[in-house]
């Protein structure tokens, strides 16, 4: 009988190391996304319904992480994680999720670019006030995060 329970604790505990070998092999699989900031200036532009926007160059999504936005300097505004097509078609993926940005402010965004079959992603920004048109608003931003 002590044979038994021996050999059933030497195989569970193997089969442990196996799930936790196997486990940090996956978090380490999904901290591999495309992380490194890059900077973007917003140049507002007077766009569709009336509305200044701009959108950050488009970058690939390599996960289904959220995307990352930081403001340095300018004027208010809200953003949205959006894919863009092969032919360059803006398309929103961010359900609804907006935030708002000030200088000195930063956010994870939530985004379905990568789960929706989309490669490359792109942040874009809608000024709150008309008259700041002529105020760049500057930061960096990464597709995906850790």
């Amino acid at each position: 009988m002590k044979k038994g329970k021996g050999r059933i604790s030497k195989i569970t505990l193997m089969v442990f190391s196996l799930l936790t070998i196997g486990s940090a092999g996956m978090m380490m699989a999904n901290a591999a996304g495309n992380i490194s900031n890059t900077d973007f200036t917003y140049y507002w532009q007077l766009g569709m319904d009336d509305l200044y926007t701009d959108a950050t160059e488009p970058r690939a999504k390599l996960d289904d992480t959220s995307s990352m936005m930081a403001c340095k300097t300018g004027s208010r505004y809200t953003a949205s994680v959006w894919a863009v097509t092969d032919h360059g078609q803006y398309i929103d993926k961010s359900r609804g999720h907006s935030y708002l940005f000030t200088a000195n402010s930063s956010t994870y965004m939530l985004n379905w670019v990568y789960e929706d079959g989309y490669d490359l992603a792109s942040i874009v920004g809608y000024l709150v006030s008309d008259s700041d048109r002529n105020t760049t608003s500057t930061g960096f931003w990464s597709p995906d995060s850790i």
